[in-house]
């Protein structure tokens, strides 16, 4: 089960990379172009204790799954092959969402509460580790599809400090309510933090 959920996301990264590819093959190739890997990033995957790198996994797919639903919400703007795409993507991580319950209530039980809770300080930095890269990636892109259509200064700043999405709106309330009914040690203080980011 494990490994279909390995394969399972090395599947999505094939089709957000066909995706892409689809959508700006000059843009994007064979190497990242905006989110690129560092040296620090690999560190901080190998140094995260497994509870806390599942509890962020389960976050971050519960966010994905609400991308598709705020497509749909104007068909208009949403096109065809990506809303595809993100259906597929929902539904495969509806089940592992599950498998992250089940890996982070294996942990809580084999290492206790005590130890969890203490491996759970980890988790804020992580999550603000992971949106600042993502973030930055973000603000190089804006800049980047700013300077292909001529923007004006104001209109680029626009884009590239637009805030969060609806999905990932939706995404942060519906973990937070999950969270509360599972009640891992030690993550309150990201449920309070998203609940304030997703007012």
């Amino acid at each position: 089960q494990f490994r279909r959920f390995i394969n399972e996301e090395l599947d999505h990264v094939r089709a957000f990379e066909t995706l892409a590819r689809m959508i700006r093959p000059d843009l994007y190739g064979r190497q990242p172009r905006f989110l690129v890997p560092t040296a620090m990033d690999s560190v901080v995957v190998r140094r995260t204790p497994l509870s806390t790198f599942f509890v962020m996994a389960a976050l971050f797919e519960e966010m994905t799954l609400f991308v598709c639903t705020a497509m749909e919400e104007d068909l208009r703007q949403s096109w065809q092959p990506a809303l595809d795409v993100m259906r597929l993507h929902a539904q495969e991580e509806k089940g592992h969402i599950g498998m992250d319950r089940i890996l982070i209530e294996g942990s809580v039980s084999r290492r206790g509460k005590l130890r969890t809770r203490l491996e759970m300080i980890t988790l804020l930095p992580l999550v603000a580790y992971s949106d600042a890269r993502v973030a930055g990636a973000w603000k190089k892109a804006a800049a980047h599809f700013a300077q292909e259509e001529s923007l004006t200064k104001a209109q680029a700043g626009q884009i590239a400090n637009k805030g969060m999405s609806r999905s990932d709106i939706l995404g942060m309330r519906s973990f937070v309510q999950k969270s509360r009914q599972s009640s891992v040690p030690g993550t309150a203080l990201l449920r309070f933090a998203l609940g304030l980011k997703a007012k």
